[in-house]
């Protein structure tokens, strides 16, 4: 069965799999908690609930120096590279 709807709650309560189009395009497939938890972009993050981006720019990397801690996923940045974050439970 396929069922189409705008409703973000909705898909997430009743659906196996769901499917995110924007723009013409399938932004993501996956289960509904796979794409609540690790959207696959911005679009998709903004589209399905609350979300919290930081806009930053890489302006010194250096390991880490104590603070607090956040499971990331690995990828590159190079300073003076524009970047986006998300905070999430």
């Amino acid at each position: 069965t396929i069922l189409v709807t705008h409703d973000q709650e909705e898909a997430l309560s009743l659906s196996d799999r769901i499917g995110i189009l924007g723009c013409g395009r399938l932004q993501q497939l996956g289960t509904p908690l796979d794409v609540y938890r690790t959207p696959a972009n911005q679009f998709v993050a903004e589209f399905i609930g609350q979300v919290n981006l930081l806009k930053a720019r890489a302006s010194k990397i250096q390991p880490s120096s104590g603070g607090y801690g956040y499971e990331t996923v690995d990828f590159e940045v190079y300073e003076g590279v524009p970047l986006t974050f998300e905070i999430n439970q």
